[in-house]
């Protein structure tokens, strides 16, 4: 129980005047640096063309919506498109556990069949979320007659709680403060996004990075040269 409540305590800790505030719009076309966690489950290819960060919590209303919106994606483009998912837990304990078994799959290389079942467990095909469903106790049978081990739950018990508490000042920065939201090769599409806007930026980022891997950028290293160049940071109202 002690570790839930240092989580909890890391997601709230103290906040200035302008993060109490916001950031300022952030640009849809600006690149922002968010490097991607070894920790995150991952969806596509390592040297894929574009690196969408999907910000997700298993609570949020809008999960379903997200997932048949990135499958979609991934769809489309197999092969250049690629799927970092960061856990962003703001309902606190409830949001917890299934984090953490999102965390332990992803390591364990058994993402996508976990994902379905935890899908298929807190949600209705409405989209309804069932939090009363999401205990840790409840949960693990579950994952584990999705491949998921008891052993690998257990083995990743301390480093996944620590992915969970880090995400809020990570993605806090970049103005990020609830799920759902997409980082699409470095740019923030906020909330859950428009489809068709979601294809287009997805769509101008492949094109950008194909004609820059066909000028020598190395594919494996695409989307980390995108990290180590761009801003961390958006600014917020009271800073220059």
């Amino acid at each position: 129980m002690h570790r839930w409540l240092w989580v909890i305590a890391l997601a709230t800790g103290e906040t200035s005047p302008s993060q109490l505030m916001g950031p300022v719009a952030v640009d849809e076309n600006v690149a922002y640096a968010l490097p991607l966690d070894p920790r995150d489950p991952i969806d596509g290819p390592a040297d894929a063309k574009v690196t969408i960060v999907a910000v997700f919590e298993w609570m949020d209303p809008a999960m379903p919506r997200l997932v048949a919106m990135l499958d979609e994606v991934r769809a489309k483009h197999p092969a250049d498109v690629r799927i970092a998912w960061r856990y962003l837990a703001v309902h606190a304990a409830p949001a917890l556990p299934a984090g953490l078994l999102s965390c332990a799959a992803g390591a364990a290389g058994v993402w996508p069949a976990v994902r379905g079942k935890l899908l298929a467990t807190l949600y209705t095909p409405d989209g309804h979320v069932h939090p009363e469903r999401g205990g840790l106790e409840q949960l693990r049978p579950i994952v584990v007659g999705a491949g998921l081990s008891t052993a690998a739950i257990d083995a990743a018990d301390v480093t996944c709680h620590a992915w969970i508490a880090g995400a809020p000042k990570q993605l806090g920065a970049l103005g990020l403060r609830t799920p759902p939201s997409v980082v699409v090769n470095g740019r923030v599409l906020a909330g859950l996004p428009d489809a068709l806007r979601l294809a287009n930026v997805v769509a101008e980022e492949l094109a950008t990075a194909t004609q820059r891997i066909a000028g020598g950028v190395p594919a494996a290293s695409y989307y980390q040269g995108i990290v180590d160049k761009a801003p961390r940071v958006v600014k917020g109202r009271f800073e220059d």
